[in-house]
């Protein structure tokens, strides 16, 4: 979809944004620690948290402190482990979702089975157990099954488990973007507004559907979903995207 299709649907509304960013804003990296930020994403988004009066946060599979990391010295509302922190204003505390925690146990036995396929990596997130496959793709499927087989071993109805790129996670059923995006819109930045989700994965898929359940609009990256607003063909397209939604902004004020 073309960046200017997109700027006519959002023109006169007021806006308020909520990013993910692996595969959203930033492209993969072989490690989760080894993406690369582009300076000038940090300074649109600097711009574009002062236009909407800090209506912007982050919404990702990412713990909150490693997001703040990621794109210091900015600081935002933010969601973490797919809903599992939550940071309502950028100077209030890092919250956790009540019952959220996995196992160690359950961490021990990611490990063990990460160790059966080299080139697979494991990633404790407290909240979310994240085994990487996208250096050894191959893999993918088997390693799929066993964590399959060993959530259904648990016996506990509480745990879920994401198929994302190149990534299989382990978390509590009842975390999801959606939520954390519908906490974050009674919030006074926030309410009033009209929500912009960004989003790239099936992990994405609640926020997606609270975004235009709310009257706003949701636009995924790297393939179309006829049921959304619209798509970006990759996260240079979308940081294209915000930098035009910055200028346009600054340009009506």
């Amino acid at each position: 979809m073309a960046i200017e299709s997109v700027m006519k649907q959002l023109r006169g509304k007021r806006l308020c944004l909520f990013l993910d960013i692996d595969g959203t804003l930033l492209e993969f990296a072989a490690h989760p620690d080894a993406v690369y930020v582009p300076p000038q994403l940090v300074a649109d988004l600097r711009t574009a948290y002062d236009i909407f009066e800090g209506a912007i946060a982050f919404v990702s599979g990412r713990p909150v402190r490693q997001i703040d990391a990621l794109f210091h010295p900015l600081r935002f509302s933010a969601a973490g482990v797919h809903g599992a922190e939550i940071r309502l204003s950028p100077d209030g505390q890092i919250m956790q979702t009540k019952d959220a925690g996995l196992s160690q146990e359950l961490w021990l036995d990611v490990m063990r089975i990460v160790q059966l396929f080299p080139g697979t990596l494991a990633e404790n997130k407290t909240f979310g157990y994240a085994v990487h496959y996208r250096n050894a793709p191959q893999f993918g499927p088997s390693l799929a099954t066993e964590i399959e087989r060993l959530v259904d071993a648990a016996r506990d109805s509480t745990l879920s488990i994401l198929h994302g790129h190149g990534v299989v996670e382990i978390k509590k059923a009842s975390v999801e973007k959606g939520w954390a995006i519908e906490v974050l819109m009674q919030q006074q930045s926030f309410a009033g507004r009209t929500p912009i989700f960004v989003g790239d994965d099936v992990t994405d898929v609640p926020a997606f559907a609270k975004a235009l359940e709310l009257d706003g609009f949701a636009y995924s990256v790297g393939h179309s979903r006829p049921e959304l607003s619209g798509s970006f063909e990759n996260p240079m397209e979308v940081r294209a995207w915000l930098a035009s939604l910055v200028h346009t902004a600054e340009a009506d004020h």
